[in-house]
């Protein structure tokens, strides 16, 4: 069974029981990988990982929304825009897709997945 599938079976109300749970887990981890695809890539990357996810879900939640920097080894920077209820959807879910800030005349998508 899919994490949609267990999280729609369980309700919506489970969901946000089971997110604490979640992050308690994960903290207890070393490292969960979480992968990321940029349409039209020339060296733009997102360094992610269960740590800052958890890091970002408090900071927005308390913050508001962050411009996430995904610039990598490019020579101009593009950023996603980053909200707590993104955050909150990556990890029900297991992705997101958002689409970079315009610099330079383009954006780029960026898909971004939670592989546990």
């Amino acid at each position: 069974m899919k994490r949609r599938e267990f999280f729609g079976a369980l309700g919506s109300a489970a969901v946000v029981a089971s997110i604490p749970m979640t992050l308690q887990a994960a903290e207890c981890s070393e490292e969960l990988p979480v992968d990321s695809e940029i349409t039209n890539n020339h060296g733009h990357d997102v360094d992610l990982d269960i740590k800052r996810v958890m890091q970002l879900l408090r900071e927005t939640k308390e913050n508001g929304p962050v411009n996430f920097d995904i610039q990598g080894s490019s020579g101009h920077p593009h950023a996603i825009r980053l909200s707590h209820d993104t955050l909150l959807k990556l990890l029900v879910d297991g992705e997101i897709e958002e689409t970079s800030s315009n610099v330079a005349g383009h954006t780029h998508g960026v898909l971004i997945t939670l592989t546990v």
